[in-house]
């Protein structure tokens, strides 16, 4: 038996803000993708540098590998969010299930696809035809296949270690911006 929207509400709004853990996480995974696909500086593509950024992004497996690397991502994200929220634990629970099946149905529906597709002019800008035909047959050959098959793994224990750290550099983070912060302040006082 679920709860009316109402009593969910006030559950949300005691527990945590629902919606600000929802964009910080959004936020994490725009900003893991634009590391996985920086481009450089932005240049005319041409037509074989479009097929063959699609070749990628398709060889890749985009989809199967790098949505549980995210899921696993968002999960310690979650937690640790969940860990520092006021509230009670069915609220919380109730909050980070929303958020997990947001996601996923979010990828379910062509998310992840279209935000893959997106990236294919970048890759197509930001590498020469050579770079983009080797990184391509490199790929598709038996070798790069099996290190493809291997990423899902691999995903989820690297973004482990990222999750497992991330208290820690938040923490340095932190340390470090109340100091630049506290010597902007000494030089405006002078």
């Amino acid at each position: 038996m679920g709860l009316a929207p109402s009593v969910l509400c006030i559950h949300w709004c005691g527990c945590i803000e629902g919606l600000a853990i929802m964009k910080r996480i959004v936020a994490a995974v725009a900003a893991f993708s634009i590391v996985l696909g920086a481009a450089g500086p932005s240049a005319a593509s041409s037509p074989r540098a479009r097929e063959l950024a699609h070749r990628y992004v398709s060889a890749m497996d985009m989809k199967k590998n790098f949505a549980p690397m995210l899921d696993n991502l968002m999960a310690g994200m979650l937690q640790q969010q969940m860990a520092s929220a006021k509230g009670d634990d069915e609220a919380k629970a109730l909050v980070g299930k929303a958020v997990r099946e947001a996601f996923n149905e979010s990828v379910e529906a062509g998310m992840l696809d279209r935000m893959m597709a997106a990236m294919e002019p970048a890759i197509a800008e930001s590498f020469s035809e050579d770079e983009l035909q080797a990184m391509v047959d490199f790929y598709e050959s038996p070798t790069g296949r099996s290190i493809i098959a291997k990423m899902p793994s691999f995903g989820v224990k690297s973004s482990a270690a990222v999750v497992a750290i991330m208290p820690e550099m938040q923490a340095d983070l932190e340390r470090r911006l109340l100091a630049k912060l506290a010597a902007l302040k000494s030089q405006k006082e002078k």
